[in-house]
């Protein structure tokens, strides 16, 4: 079976009695990829673009951007570099925490261009799950639609979840809990997919709000099985 990576998460490319699931049973799967999938790892190189307007212009910023991210059975701890001097380490504990360390003095890009280390590392999973939601289809992809509860970011997170592959189409974040006309402070969503050692990965992602968007393409990625004496020889030292 194949397997996909999403952002800093793994998922299996699964459809064996996916409609069958209970609202809580799917979610279950999209937060728990080790269950699935082992200790794997993996290392994306890419770019990110950020676009707004300012003053009636249109303002363009281009960053190198690198992630790398370890999983092993109920963690993770992703690594995110920004223009390859602002930089910062994700751990994940499911269902317990989430952890965010500056590791550079520089800091600033990733607020300005509207991303968010725990997005990247895909913590907003681990949010509360409130009820489920009527499906939808995203680019011909039938989605289960999930309302989360994120108490430890104070918002609220409405997830699309491809409903027989079990992997995260696009995420819509919330400052109070959204009615029918609400608009996200910001989206979160895959454009595209490319395969890497029976892996498929991100390869595309736009993250948006009001007036802005940021586009993160990679077009460098590694990935395969982690074995614990890797350590955390993946991850980079900033400059």
């Amino acid at each position: 079976m194949k397997k996909i990576v999403l952002f800093a998460s793994l998922f299996l490319f699964c459809n064996v009695f996916a409609a069958e699931l209970s609202s809580t049973e799917f979610f279950r799967i999209l937060q728990d990829a080790s269950s699935r999938n082992g200790s794997t790892y993996g290392v994306l190189e890419g770019t990110a673009t950020h676009i707004r307007r300012e003053k009636g212009r249109k303002k363009v910023e281009e960053f190198p951007c690198f992630m790398a991210i370890i999983i092993t059975p109920g963690k993770s701890i992703t690594q995110i570099i920004l223009d390859n001097a602002e930089g910062y380490l994700v751990g994940r504990v499911q269902n317990e925490s989430t952890s965010v360390r500056r590791l550079s003095k520089k800091s600033g890009i990733m607020e300005r261009i509207g991303v968010s280390p725990r997005d990247l590392a895909m913590s907003f999973l681990d949010g509360e799950f409130v009820r489920e939601l009527p499906q939808e289809t995203l680019r011909m992809v039938d989605c289960r639609v999930l309302l989360l509860k994120n108490k430890e970011q104070n918002e609220w997170v409405k997830i699309y979840a491809a409903k027989d592959y079990f992997f995260v189409l696009k995420a819509e974040f919330f400052a109070s809990e959204p009615g029918k006309d609400s608009v996200p402070v910001r989206t979160l969503e895959v454009n595209s997919f490319a395969q890497k050692n029976d892996l498929y990965y991100t390869r595309s992602i736009e993250i948006s709000g009001p007036g802005w968007r940021t586009d993160i393409a990679f077009d460098k990625a590694d990935m395969n099985v982690y074995d614990a004496k890797q350590g955390t020889g993946i991850f980079r030292s900033l400059k």
